[in-house]
């Protein structure tokens, strides 16, 4: 039978198709050496400009309190100290860990703090690569590392020793397993399970609710797979027994190894404070307000905390929704492939996180550093959601209105970041797509043989975008990482302190309804075995010991004030003592910082 094509027909025919605008990464496993770099050198970066800030002070202070344990229950139970710091009900393993680097470490050494984040942060960058890799190719896998490796959020996360890089290291392991387990062989016990089951469980100790979140992710993305399978189990009653029952028993293995290692220490700790535990793990009520000299500044209040957020991906926003969109169309396409099935995980786990994202920030019972944990438990399915989009505009296989959605979204978003206004960057998307719908020919150029101008300027338009969002992740990432030191002040205070040995008493004496958990952290990490005071005022502690050893003193002791007046020590001296002056009064923080010894005089 002959077949006569019409003039129209051979143009569509004859149209070569859309060419990849960047071929070089379809040779993407060259670039293996550059996933390493990207793993090391921002972490490495991020690192080097690490100070101790409000957060991280508490949390070192947390693993001090181990450091200084002499019993089992100061190792199970860490607290900073101070019981009017719900801190002390905190998931422990971040502190176990850091207490190990602690015990290697010189007194009053500041970097320990930051291993554990750095090192859960390289782990997750090489351990999202080789997922990626498994789950859509090496190309998918590299520009899905880049994205994450240069994102503000994750080189944040390193100069936090919150449990943050920690918890978002072992979801990395948990999907890692599961996904393996779940392609390979769903029906019986792997290898890949059971990595995964000891994640979760390290979860359960480092992150508390995310473990359960984490269960709830998989419950929806095994109840979406079920459901896609009731017209097939319609017609073959028993063609969806097998991947329900392999779900029901991944997940008993998975509950069953990870509660071997968390569970104990929830059922302690509830034993122990019964409900009031509970209800604060439940919902993160850490105690740890917003702080205003912080280097890592996330905002406490729920539209600035969310504006935070969005302006963190500021320039993966349009590559996710184009990601949305078409992960959606996978997930819904018919039959059953594990591209099919990694979206639709995907779809579920970033919807789930940005439910509890979004009910943090109006929670009224739920700490700031709450909305941060939420925002780590995102990070990975939305990056791989903007790769994901960003790849298939690179290989033109995204129509070009989606293409200049993402663009007009992408320069939106960097108006809305650079401003600090929402209205100026919906603005400036608005002028944007105006000006490219008006500057060329896209509107009357809707015919495959019209598209002169769609396969080059797009191509163009495309690459612009591609180099901006890199260069824009690293730049925004640069600026976000800057250290805000503590001052020249804190400087000199640290240096003349550690010159200072042998101190058997430190006492901090702070300004009225002031607190600097970062005095505190430096005093008690330079003299772990001293006693340690703080007041609002003269220590009485310190009169009791000056009367008690003024003929014979024999201690030797350490006094800080950061406060607004002159404390007057020569008036409780006797002549046993000496006292140096070892950091003139200095501003900082609003109050006089300075530092005295406290020796005996030599006869």
């Amino acid at each position: 039978m002959v077949r006569v094509y019409d003039d129209a027909e051979l143009l569509r025919l004859a149209a070569a198709p859309p060419r990849d605008v960047a071929p070089v990464l379809r040779r993407a496993h060259w670039f293996t050496p550059l996933v390493v770099l990207l793993a090391v050198v921002p972490v490495w970066l991020a690192w080097h400009r690490s100070v101790l800030d409000e957060e991280t002070a508490w949390w070192g202070l947390r693993a001090l309190g181990i450091v200084r344990a002499d019993r089992l229950a100061g190792w199970l139970e860490p607290s900073t100290g101070w019981p009017e710091r719900p801190l002390n009900w905190a998931p422990p393993l971040p502190a176990w860990l850091t207490a190990v680097f602690l015990r290697i470490a010189a007194p009053g050494a500041v970097w320990p703090l930051f291993v554990v984040p750095a090192l859960s942060v390289v782990a997750t960058t090489w351990l999202f690569y080789r997922l990626s890799d498994e789950a859509g190719g090496t190309r998918w896998a590299f520009l899905s590392t880049a994205c994450l490796a240069l994102h503000p959020q994750m080189l944040m996360l390193v100069q936090s020793a919150g449990p943050d890089a920690l918890c978002l290291c072992l979801l990395a392991f948990v999907t890692w397993g599961l996904w393996g387990h779940w392609v390979e062989n769903p029906e019986a016990i792997s290898f890949r399970l059971l990595i995964a089951g000891v994640s979760w469980g390290l979860l359960l100790l480092a992150g508390g609710p995310l473990a359960l979140a984490y269960l709830v992710v998989l419950g929806g993305w095994w109840l979406w797979n079920g459901l896609r399978r009731s017209e097939a189990s319609s017609r073959y009653p028993r063609s969806s027994e097998t991947p329900v029952r392999a779900a029901l028993f991944t997940l008993s293995v998975l509950i069953a190894t990870g509660g071997a290692l968390g569970f104990w220490w929830l059922a302690m700790m509830l034993t122990e404070h019964g409900l009031p535990f509970l209800s604060a793990w439940l919902v993160g009520r850490l105690g740890l307000g917003a702080s205003g000299d912080s280097a890592v500044s996330w905002g406490d209040a729920p539209a600035g905390g969310l504006a935070g957020w969005l302006n963190r991906s500021a320039f993966l926003g349009g590559w996710w929704v184009v990601g949305v969109v078409l992960a959606v169309r996978l997930a819904r396409s018919r039959g059953t492939t594990p591209d099919g099935d990694f979206a639709r995980w995907l779809l579920v786990w970033n919807g789930v996180a940005a439910l509890l994202r979004c009910g943090v920030s109006y929670a009224p019972a739920s700490d700031p550093s709450m909305a941060r944990l939420w925002e780590t438990f995102a990070i990975l399915p939305a990056t791989w959601l903007a790769a994901y989009g960003l790849d298939r505009t690179l290989r033109r296989e995204v129509s070009w209105r989606w293409v200049l959605a993402a663009l007009s979204l992408l320069v939106g978003q960097a108006g809305w970041l650079l401003s600090g206004r929402l209205s100026f960057g919906v603005m400036l998307a608005a002028a944007f797509a105006a000006l490219v719908l008006v500057s060329a020919p896209v509107i009357t150029g809707l015919r495959r043989a019209s598209l002169g101008w769609n396969e080059v300027e797009i191509r163009r338009w495309v690459v612009a975008a591609t180099l901006a969002t890199f260069f824009g992740h690293a730049a925004l990432s640069w600026q976000v990482t800057q250290p805000k030191t503590n001052g020249s002040a804190w400087n000199r205070l640290e240096q003349r302190l550690r010159t200072v040995e042998d101190v058997s008493l430190a006492s901090l004496i702070v300004a009225d309804r002031r607190d600097s958990p970062q005095l505190r952290y430096l005093l008690r990490s330079l003299w772990p075995r001293a006693v340690y005071s703080q007041a609002s005022g003269w220590d009485p502690q310190i009169t009791e010991t000056l009367v008690r050893e003024r003929e014979q003193p024999r201690s030797r002791m350490v006094v800080v004030e950061w406060n607004r007046q002159d404390l007057r020590l020569q008036a409780d001296l006797g002549s046993g003592w000496q006292v140096t002056t070892l950091l003139e009064p200095e501003p900082y923080l609003g109050c006089r910082l300075a530092a005295h010894l406290l020796a005996p005089s030599e006869r």
